[in-house]
């Protein structure tokens, strides 16, 4: 059922899908979450930011997110979601020369409250 849903998403290109029972998908109830991040889902995603007429007056969150980014390439191309290393929040970590040592390069940027990311920094 579920194949079948995301295939149909897909095809149509309609940006997403949605878990009604997230309880489910946590839980990896019948290997469903592992199934997931093996056949659909293999990189991590940022959710597409707020459109303005939607943003609440004012945010109160926060909270800075930055995303890390890692390429062979340079410069790193942050519009590529399988670039993506890891989504932090509050703080990064990351290790330049074990990047280095195994020819990689990396970026970040910074996630608003809203979802607007910055311009990546070349690290």
């Amino acid at each position: 059922e579920i194949t079948r849903e995301l295939q149909f998403v897909r095809q149509w290109e309609m940006g997403g899908a949605a878990f009604f029972r997230t309880q489910f998908l946590l839980n990896d109830t019948k290997g469903l979450q592992t199934w997931l991040r093996h056949h659909y889902y293999y990189h991590p995603a940022l959710l597409p930011p707020l459109k303005s007429e939607h943003m609440p007056a004012s945010s109160t969150r926060r909270t800075p997110r930055y995303v890390l980014y890692a390429s062979e390439h340079y410069p790193v191309d942050t519009s590529k979601a399988e670039n993506i290393v890891r989504i932090y929040w509050d703080h990064v970590e990351y290790n330049k020369l074990m990047a280095r040592i195994v020819g990689l390069h990396l970026a970040i940027t910074e996630l608003d409250d809203f979802g607007n990311e910055s311009e990546p920094i070349e690290l």
